[in-house]
Formats: structure tokens, C-alpha cells, sequence
């Protein structure tokens, strides 16, 4: 990963390094010497430390953190989504992703926000599990605007422990946040865990699945008014279990458009979907695939898909 930084730092005249927690990384010599296709890191450039780390994570790896990369082109599809349904982005509009990793979204979002890219990046915010996913993330960031993100906007931490207060409210809430069932030994949280989350939504009960939790904490996250954008799992539409968490939604953050994965261009055994829903908003039509759509009830959302 030090490596790839360097190399596409190198080619934008950037002094940038890969720092995990507080320690700088050195690029191997050896990796340092290979070759880079100059098209491609002038093509990717900020996107490639993003892509190198998912590469570099294990099949076992990715499934035992729910992580899994989200393609370019998913999120400019997620993002248009977004913008069909309301989504402005102005020169004080911020952003944060609540699952960073390789800082996908939060360089997509950074392109279609006005302003000098240096002080675009003051208005990014990201949070995650994995150290290096944090270090990737800055470095990306970096590398897009020649200058670091303010220290601490992209954090280490685990997003569904983090109380609200601790999460200043931002406007936009976009990512792809880990798929983690909480029934399997590998993936659950914690008795506390499952406490916590259930103390803090009342009635959506102690197993509800990471993705869909990460539904709920994004709303928290944003201002009334305020954009979520998050891939989910697509039985957060019909499932029984996911009721709870549809009628929390469809009271505090109507869906107002759905991004189907037709494709399963993730590398999961696991269907997908995105919301995109605003907070404190009124319900209506949801789009779907460019069609107009009367919400159904809380009951099933399922009818979304046919």
C-alpha cells in the first residue's frame, strides 16, 4: 500500500506518505521498483490505494468485517440516484461515510462538490474499524486535493459505538457499510453491543443486521433535511425482523429512491440494493430504475423491487 501511494504521489509531484496509527509506512524497495502502467495511475490516481487494499484483503478477511469495495462506477450511480431525489451539493455541504474504506465514496463526493479542492476536503468526514483502511482513506484524499484532510476528520472507531453527540451532524451520509449478520458466531456483536443498539432504537430490537443499524445511526448523523445514501442489504425491503427498522425510516427519513444491483457487482453472496432517503422529509413516490413508485407500507417494501 506505502508503495502505491508513493507511486502515485511521485507521478502528481505530491509529498504524500501512508500513515498507520501515527506511524509512517515505508514502501518495500522491492514493490517500489515495479513498473506502473503511467495510463493507469493517471487514469485512477487517488482511487488506486483504494483498489490495491481490497485486493490485498482475503476473501476470509473481507467476509469475517462484512467489507467489500464498492466499483467507481456504483457510486456514481448511487450518487446520481441521490441528486434525482434532491441532493444538492453546495460550497458548505458536508459529507461523511460512516464505513470509509478505501475512501470510494467520500472521493466521489469530493468531485461533485464546488470549490477549491483544498478546502473541499475540510468538509469530508470518515470513520472506521480498520486502521488501515483510515490510513488509505487520508492518503487518497491527499493525493486528490494536495493537501491533508484536518486531522481527525477520518477516524478510527467503530460508527454504532460512537454516541450521537460524539458524531457532529453533517449533511450527507453516504457508503457502503459492513454486511455483518448479527445471528452468525464469526460477525456478532457483543452482548453489550446488542444492548447498546437496542437501547438506543426502542423496539427494532437486539439482532438487527450492521448494515441496517448503520441505516439508522446515518440518520442520527445528518440534519433535518439532510441526504443518506447507503447500500443495504437487499431484505431490508421485506424481511419481518427489518419492519421495525422500515417504520423508524419511513417516520423520521422517508425513502425517496432505490438503487437495485442487478449485476452483483459486489463480491458478496449477498443481493443489494441502496437507499437514498432524506431526513425529516415527507413521503411520496420512490425511484426506482427511473420510474416513479407510491411508497408502499412499512409492512413490505419488497413491492419496490417488482
Amino acid at each position: 500500500m506505502a508503495a502505491v501511494v508513493s507511486v502515485v504521489a511521485d507521478a502528481r509531484r505530491q509529498p504524500v506518505d501512508l500513515v498507520v496509527d501515527g506511524e509512517r509506512v515505508d514502501p518495500s524497495p522491492v514493490v517500489a521498483a515495479v513498473e506502473v502502467d503511467p495510463v493507469v495511475v493517471e487514469r485512477w490516481g487517488p482511487w488506486l490505494p483504494g483498489f490495491v487494499r481490497e485486493a490485498s484483503t482475503t476473501a476470509e478477511g473481507r467476509r469475517g468485517l462484512g467489507v467489500h469495495h464498492t466499483p467507481p462506477d456504483v457510486v456514481d450511480e448511487i450518487l446520481d440516484l441521490a441528486e434525482a431525489c434532491g441532493l444538492v451539493w453546495t460550497d458548505s455541504t458536508t459529507v461523511l461515510d460512516p464505513a470509509v474504506g478505501g475512501g470510494a465514496f467520500l472521493l466521489a463526493a469530493a468531485e461533485r462538490l464546488p470549490g477549491e479542492r483544498s478546502e473541499v476536503v475540510g468538509r469530508l468526514r470518515g470513520v472506521d474499524v480498520d486502521p488501515l483502511a483510515v490510513a488509505t482513506s487520508v492518503a487518497a484524499l491527499t493525493l486528490w486535493a494536495g493537501e491533508a484532510p484536518p486531522s481527525g476528520a477520518v477516524r478510527v472507531a467503530d460508527f454504532l459505538a460512537l454516541e450521537p453527540q460524539d458524531v457532529p451532524p453533517v449533511d450527507v451520509v453516504v457508503g457502503n457499510p459492513p454486511f455483518l449478520s448479527p445471528l452468525k458466531e464469526a460477525t456478532a456483536r457483543s452482548e453489550a453491543g446488542r444492548d447498546r443498539l437496542a437501547a438506543r432504537w426502542p423496539g427494532v430490537g437486539r439482532y438487527v443486521d450492521d448494515a441496517v443499524a448503520f441505516a439508522l445511526a446515518s440518520v442520527d448523523a445528518v440534519v433535518d433535511g439532510g441526504t443518506v445514501a447507503l447500500v443495504q442489504p437487499v431484505s431490508i425491503l421485506g424481511a419481518a425482523d427489518a419492519r421495525p427498522a422500515r417504520e423508524r425510516l419511513a417516520a423520521t427519513a422517508p425513502v425517496g429512491g432505490v438503487w437495485v444491483d442487478r449485476a452483483r457487482r459486489f463480491a458478496a453472496g449477498v443481493d443489494t440494493i441502496a437507499l437514498v432517503a432524506r431526513r425529516g422529509g415527507e413521503a411520496g413516490d420512490v425511484r426506482v430504475e427511473g420510474r416513479s413508485v407510491p411508497t408502499p407500507d412499512a409492512a413490505s417494501w419488497a413491492p419496490l423491487l417488482s
